[in-house]
């Protein structure tokens, strides 16, 4: 993040706004995204709500995107860059300014949402610490939008699968971001997403390596189990941002999302395995479950990643790795068709 937090609650619609009152306010936010879900979009009710929404999930959000970017190819980075992106749902901003900081400024963004609120405090914050003259907000699709990169970031699981699948028919992106909260709920949709999204002739750029076959992790679910696929973000904040982290009890060191992307623009051919999920560490290796195509379909194993050979540095690195990752390797032994010894390479 370009600024630390100080200077952006100087750019909040309510600039002044205690800490009281900001943690109230996170506490009624908090809700909504978790138990009370029926009240989700009273977070956009309030001048006071809109700004504690802001100082908090922002600078705390904005990573996520450049998390996902820094798992796609070369090609498909310049594609997006090359085109306008549309941010649906786009709140305060918060990956709108994450676009402008990955692409350096680089970049045109057009932040949509129906809230006023939103929208005048998105720009309040463009204009006074990004500046960027390439990125507008309103509160519709601009009407010549089309065939280019359209952006979800926490919004399909507040607006829904149906309206999202009819946006798609009529403006036709050829690239789609999705960004959501890492929850078995959100997951379902994703997984009716990936779906659609394949009968419409996109690639999946992101986590797939291929859409055409069904999602290990969808077909265990059907069998009863309680996993599903997302990511898990490790993150470390500034000493500002940790202390209203502890104010307001809400942790952002361990942020678990659901990213996908799907693009027709560029031919995406991932021959590497990804890992899906940490399942635990031993004296000798790292065991994950990772997902990967064998034999032209989608399959998830135990890959038991040993230690010999690293150093304790890279033991400490390994220990911080998000889910999510793509992981190259070779076998050490198949002990079994589930379950791999591997070594990292």
């Amino acid at each position: 993040m370009r600024f630390h937090l100080n200077e952006l609650k100087k750019a909040l619609l309510e600039p002044t706004i205690s800490e009281h009152n900001i943690v109230k306010n996170l506490s009624l936010v908090s809700k909504g995204f978790t138990s009370d879900r029926n009240k989700i979009t009273e977070y956009v009710m309030s001048r006071e709500m809109v700004s504690a929404y802001t100082l908090f999930y922002l600078p705390s959000n904005i990573p996520k995107l450049n998390f996902v970017f820094d798992m796609l190819s070369e090609e498909i980075i310049a594609d997006i860059k090359s085109t306008r992106i549309v941010d649906l749902g786009t709140g305060p901003g918060t990956f709108a300014f994450a676009l402008d900081e990955y692409f350096d400024g680089d970049v045109e963004v057009v932040g949509v949402d129906t809230s006023k609120l939103m929208i005048e405090q998105a720009t309040k914050i463009n204009s006074e610490l990004y500046k960027n003259k390439k990125i507008n907000f309103q509160k519709s699709i601009p009407a010549d939008f089309d065939g280019e990169t359209l952006l979800l970031g926490h919004s399909l699981n507040e607006m829904g699968l149906k309206p999202l699948l009819k946006i798609i028919g009529e403006y036709s992106p050829r690239n789609l971001i999705i960004i959501e909260p890492g929850t078995s709920d959100v997951f379902k949709e994703v997984v009716k997403l990936r779906t659609a999204m394949a009968e419409l002739g996109y690639f999946c750029a992101y986590p797939c390596a291929n859409i055409n076959s069904k999602c290990p992790v969808a077909t265990k679910i059907e069998e009863g189990t309680d996993d599903w696929c997302h990511q898990v973000l490790r993150m470390t904040h500034d000493s500002e941002f940790e202390r209203l982290s502890q104010i307001v009890k809400l942790d952002r060191k361990v942020m678990p999302l659901i990213a996908h992307v799907y693009t027709k623009s560029v031919k995406h051919d991932n021959k590497k395995a990804r890992m899906i999920r940490f399942l635990r560490e031993s004296k000798f290796s790292f065991d994950w479950e990772v997902c990967f195509e064998r034999d032209g379909e989608l399959v998830s194993a135990n890959f038991e990643v040993m230690k010999r050979g690293l150093s304790k540095k890279e033991v400490k690195e390994m220990q911080k790795l998000s889910v999510g990752i793509d992981v190259e390797y070779e076998v050490v032994k198949e002990l079994s068709k589930d379950h791999i010894r591997v070594k990292l390479i």
